[in-house]
């Protein structure tokens, strides 16, 4: 699996994305069973999911053929921004706000605004030259917009992604996870970069290093109330409960699973959560 997301409406039901040529797929009992959903998709990964609460029934798929849009809850599909005169691009990551607005990241500086559930785009200006957006969060309480790029660590936008400013304190590195720990406070962020796991007390413009030496790669990060966890591709899950500052390992973890794509959340239930490999 490479993404995951529930249906607001429905607790139970959610969609996944996958790499194989199914690319996604839903379950209507909290995950235990699933079927094909993808009428209309082309045979490419599916790698970033949203289903915006504003709109019933939508769901947008980001694909490594571009942007994919359902208004009947994935049963049938269709292709948006597809421009003869230009490749297709890929999708890696949506974010969404408070007021609805849907953001969109992938390749070849593409960062985009949708004010209508993802009808129409608006195209914004790229975080810098020749970037690729991997990661998207939203900071209600600072109103910010934060974008991790592939290879210069995180921007930061106070004007709904018109403009940007790159964060201070940070490697040059790619940062494909970023996680709000408290919305309602949004002052303290993780972001998951190639050297490790980072650490923003102030809303993501400065940014330090957590010391820490876990067993393998770091994959994936995830909150349930207050407590946080990572997983590594050694199959290792590690938790914090004193906000990110100090880690131990958790369970006996997943085993070897290669790459792990996500790691979040199961809706209804507290304590449970869902891990995305590529091999499990």
């Amino acid at each position: 699996m490479l993404a995951l997301t529930g249906d607001p409406a429905s607790p139970q039901t959610l969609f996944a994305g996958t790499y194989d040529e199914t690319g996604l797929y839903r379950s209507e009992d909290g995950g235990d069973t699933w079927s094909p959903v993808a009428h209309g998709l082309p045979p490419r990964p599916v790698y970033a999911l949203l289903a915006p609460p504003a709109h019933p029934g939508v769901i947008l798929a980001g694909t490594g053929d571009g942007l994919y849009r359902s208004t009947d809850s994935g049963a049938t599909w269709v292709h948006l921004l597809a421009e003869p005169t230009r490749p297709p691009f890929v999708v890696y990551a949506f974010g969404y706000d408070e007021r609805g607005a849907i953001y969109l990241g992938g390749d070849q500086n593409t960062l985009l605004r949708s004010d209508d559930g993802g009808a129409t785009w608006i195209v914004l200006p790229p975080i810098a030259a020749e970037l690729s957006v991997l990661s998207l969060v939203y900071i209600p309480t600072g109103a910010l917009l934060l974008a991790g790029s592939d290879r210069m660590g995180v921007y930061f936008s106070e004007d709904r992604g018109e403009s940007w400013q790159r964060s201070e304190g940070m490697d040059r590195t790619a940062v494909a996870g970023l996680l709000v720990v408290a919305p309602d406070d949004g002052n303290l962020v993780l972001a998951r970069g190639r050297q490790g796991l980072w650490r923003s007390e102030d809303s993501g413009r400065n940014w330090q290093s957590v010391p820490i030496e876990p067993t393998g790669r770091i994959d994936a990060v995830a909150s349930t109330g207050d407590q946080l966890y990572f997983l590594t591709n050694e199959g290792m899950l590690y938790q914090s409960s004193d906000q990110g500052r100090t880690w131990t390992p958790h369970g006996a973890g997943l085993g070897r699973s290669g790459t792990v794509h996500f790691l979040q959340p199961t809706p209804g239930a507290a304590d449970a959560l869902f891990a995305g490999t590529e091999h499990r």
